[in-house]
């Protein structure tokens, strides 16, 4: 189902309010907007300054062009394999969320270790650390 299409059904079931659906378009119409545009920026940055991954992913956009007859369509885009992985390095590099904040709810358990949290309180987890 399209974003629209859920927040309408949770809308029918009581989930969110008419103000909850507003800034959740707002979120992906806007702030949305802005982080791809960034991530777009990088991206060329990053070819840009890397010639031979540049020639690279182009030599792979003109032969999936050319097996395609110059069409685009998203069948195509998802051979386009190595600039996929230019991109998503990007993102690794220059991620959109730098930073994400969770409210503890529970304790943590991380394979053998206990995580020790005030249940509750904020943790600010930083993606560049990851």
């Amino acid at each position: 189902l399209a974003m629209l299409d859920l927040l309408i059904a949770a809308h029918r079931n009581n989930e969110i309010n008419d103000e909850g659906i507003r800034e959740e378009v707002d979120t992906f119409m806007f702030r949305g907007h802005d982080t791809t545009a960034l991530a777009i920026c990088y991206s060329i940055m990053l070819l840009a300054e890397h010639k031979e991954i540049q020639d690279r992913a182009r030599a792979e956009v003109k032969d999936v062009l050319k097996e395609n007859g110059g069409k685009l369509n998203l069948s195509v885009l998802q051979n386009l394999f190595y600039l996929e992985r230019c991109i998503k390095e990007t993102l690794r590099l220059y991620p959109s969320v730098p930073r994400i904040s969770r409210k503890v709810e529970k304790d943590i358990k991380l394979s053998k270790y206990q995580i020790l949290f005030y249940v509750n309180r904020r943790i600010l987890l930083d993606t560049l650390l990851l």
